[in-house]
């Protein structure tokens, strides 16, 4: 039996305030699948998003398949979502340690200081250090989150993203704010997370470098009208 494939968009469309975001997308992400998606700004790649992780859902038609499925559980499906982007960040509690922040990520919660049913344990600590460690920013543990540059933030949203071992990793110009290293760091680094299998969503403008993208072997692009322009390898 054909394995189901993480993410399949079929004839998806959006629209919002009476503007057509999204039209008629296809789109399938298999296993092992690196994608790129560009296009320039207000062209629906954030939208994208959103509908493949279950924040939307497409109010103009189309099918949203995930792992084989119609139907998830968007709090399970979220637990299994890795997902980066600047929209994030105000909702993250500015006096919450950075550490905590990226152990929340574990339970698919923002703001762990306000929640009172998860009770996380030494296990999950000690995983959230070891993945910090990995981003190079262990040194930012004990930090309060509204304290950091906004690479620093940046450095500790993709760190909690990676607390599930996700199967879908949604990178949402996760390199804003790095500097030129810093994004040659996390490039570099972002081959060896923890998530061998997890198809991964890089979305730029077309005017970024694509050799600071792991994910460029397959590139999407995204037209204003918010229809498919071209899809398929490098």
């Amino acid at each position: 039996m054909k394995a189901a494939v993480p993410l399949d968009l079929r004839n998806v469309s959006y629209s919002a305030a009476h503007r057509s975001i999204l039209d008629s997308i296809d789109w399938t992400v298999a296993r092992g699948e690196h994608w790129v998606v560009l296009g320039p700004n207000g062209s629906g790649k954030t939208t994208l998003l959103k509908l493949a992780c279950g924040y939307l859902w497409p109010n103009r038609g189309g099918v949203i398949w995930r792992n084989g499925s119609r139907r998830v559980d968007l709090r399970e499906l979220r637990k299994g979502i890795g997902w980066v982007t600047a929209s994030l960040t105000p909702q993250i509690p500015v006096r919450e340690r950075a550490l905590r922040t990226v152990v929340s990520g574990k339970f698919a919660q923002v703001g762990l200081l306000e929640m009172s049913t998860v009770h996380p344990g030494e296990e999950d600590y000690a995983q959230a250090e070891a993945v910090m460690e990995r981003m190079g920013c262990s040194r930012l543990k004990d930090q309060a989150f509204g304290t950091l540059s906004q690479g620093e933030q940046q450095k500790v949203l993709i760190s909690r993203a990676l607390m599930t071992r996700p199967y879908l990793m949604f990178l949402d110009e996760p390199c804003a704010g790095l500097d030129p290293g810093a994004r040659e760091t996390c490039s570099r680094r972002s081959r060896n997370w923890p998530a061998p299998a997890a198809p991964c969503r890089w979305s730029s403008s077309p005017t970024t470098s694509k050799r600071s993208s792991p994910c460029s072997r397959r590139p999407w692009c995204s037209e204003r009208d918010g229809s498919s322009g071209a899809a398929g390898r490098k």
